[in-house]
């Protein structure tokens, strides 16, 4: 059986904050930052690695999914390698690629 038609029913609130869920959740406040666990850490290192920056004619892309670089996977992995202390020579290392479509 179909459910009631939509606004008919109660509104959906996000947990505590009063706000529809309708609405974007970028400018949400967020919990402070804590240190990022290992398993985290290896996942971003490994998004970084691969989600790279490729020139095209209309600028720089993500060459895996090919979105304007820095494609929001890679923004993840640089926010969790930056809150787990990484430096920006240790983050550069990833790029091991030979050329650039490597």
């Amino acid at each position: 059986m179909a459910g009631p038609p939509s606004g008919s029913g109660p509104s959906v609130l996000a947990a505590g904050s009063g706000r529809p869920l309708t609405e974007r959740v970028d400018d949400w406040p967020a919990a402070a930052p804590t240190r990022p666990a290992e398993l985290d850490i290896g996942l971003a290192a490994r998004a970084v690695a691969v989600h790279c920056a490729v020139a095209w004619p209309d600028g720089l892309r993500c060459l895996n999914c090919g979105f304007a670089h820095p494609c929001p996977t890679r923004s993840w992995g640089l926010r969790v390698l930056e809150a787990a202390g990484w430096s920006q020579a240790k983050i550069a290392a990833l790029d091991h690629r030979s050329g650039p479509w490597s």
